[in-house]
């Protein structure tokens, strides 16, 4: 009698394990959630004394698999969406590209720009990241130069 007894405890040890654990799982590979009012903030950000004047605010959607985002810098406005699936995407623009994948923590985007022959104009990488109380925003800017913009909630 002792022998099902166990067995039993087992089973339901495991049905419990894998009830869990998908729910786990999706807890520990969730993104941060980018959405929200960003102000630009000159003197967090790099290098300072070229972004001194600079003003911007980006206003940023996030779904499973899109983000949006509408800037409005030096008041100037324009909007960016991309698609989160690690694949490349034709721009609205002919010879615009777009890509965007989630590496950990850090949302990763690409535009490129080409010319009707293939040749490259640039390739602007872009890697966002959220602190962890979720009030400040980074945007790393590997292009034709680095820049570090560092932006608060509002």
């Amino acid at each position: 009698m002792r022998c099902p007894a166990i067995a039993h405890r087992l089973l339901l040890t495991l049905a419990l394990g894998l009830a869990v654990s998908p729910h786990l799982s999706a807890q520990g590979s969730a993104h941060p959630d980018l959405s929200g009012t960003w102000i630009f903030n000159p003197a967090k950000s790099e290098p300072a004394a070229r972004l001194a004047n600079r003003t911007e605010t980006i206003a940023i959607t996030c779904t499973n698999d899109t983000i949006e985002l509408q800037y409005s810098a030096n008041g100037k406005d324009s909007t960016q969406a991309f698609i989160i699936d690690a694949k490349e995407h034709v721009g609205k623009q002919a010879g615009a590209y777009t890509k965007a994948a989630w590496k950990g923590s850090e949302l990763q985007t690409e535009i490129r720009a080409t010319l009707s022959d293939g040749t490259t104009l640039f390739d602007l990488k872009t890697h966002w990241s959220v602190s962890k109380d979720g009030r400040v925003l980074k945007r790393v800017e590997d292009g034709p130069a680095r820049r570090v913009l560092v932006y608060d909630k509002q």
